[in-house]
Order: structure tokens, then C-alpha cells, then sequence
């Protein structure tokens, strides 16, 4: 498990260290989810659990250590035909459209990785994630 985790967190340094910046003039890739008008964005989620590591039934509290991983497409962050690669590019997470998710019965969880998306050629987007609390 350890080796999964420095895995992921090795390949998630590798893009943030390239991260893109999106021109402010690109408002709407923030502000509209891709094709608005059209078909809903399908979003994938996984979540995994490494550790749950105490449990106070009084309080009905718990800690816990998880990684998340989302995608979708987003076919705005697609490049030309003629300059396709086989490059993953990272942008902030403030850039780009995200999916609005809410733990509901957060009670103090921290985020341990940078908030950068991983994008391919073709625009689909990865959003990788750990969090402890």
C-alpha cells in the first residue's frame, strides 16, 4: 500500500511541476461545465480508504486517511489534431471547470496534495486527491 501511495504522489509532482496557466480571457472554462447545452458531463469517482484510524461512538466521530481520483472529459483542454501527444498537462484546479462536491459530514478534513488536474490530448481531465481528518 505504502508503494501505491509514493506512486501517486510521485506521478502527481511530475505534473504539478509543469502545471499550465489558463488566460483569464477563458472565464468560461471555470465558470460552465463542457457542452452546457448538451448531454450531462459523466464524472467518475473512486474512492479508496487506506486507514480509518480511531472511532469515538460518543462523539459520532471517526479519522480517516482516503485517496480520491475523479475524471470526466472536457473536450475545451483537447489539443489540435496536429499537436497531440502523448503528454499528460496539469493545470490548477482554480482554472478549470470541476465538479462541486461536498462531504456533507466533513468535520475537518485537510487536503495533503496540490489541487492540480492532470489533462491528456484529447481533454480528459484527472483530479487526484488525499485526504486525512
Amino acid at each position: 500500500m505504502a508503494r501505491i501511495g509514493l506512486l501517486l504522489i510521485l506521478s502527481l509532482f511530475g505534473t504539478t511541476a509543469s502545471a499550465q496557466d489558463v488566460e483569464s480571457a477563458d472565464r468560461h472554462l471555470v465558470n460552465e461545465r463542457p457542452n452546457p447545452s448538451g448531454e450531462p458531463t459523466v464524472i467518475t469517482i473512486g474512492i479508496f480508504i487506506f486507514d480509518i484510524d480511531e472511532i469515538d461512538d460518543v462523539d459520532q466521530r471517526f479519522g480517516i486517511d482516503m485517496f480520491m481520483v475523479a475524471s470526466w472529459r472536457d473536450p475545451r483542454l483537447a489539443l489540435p489534431e496536429d499537436g497531440r501527444s502523448r503528454q499528460v498537462r496539469a493545470f490548477p484546479m482554480d482554472k478549470i471547470w470541476t465538479p462541486r462536491g461536498l462531504i456533507v459530514n466533513d468535520r475537518g478534513l485537510s487536503t495533503q496534495l496540490p489541487r492540480v488536474a492532470g489533462v491528456d490530448a484529447l481533454g480528459n481531465v484527472t483530479f487526484r486527491q488525499r485526504f486525512s481528518g
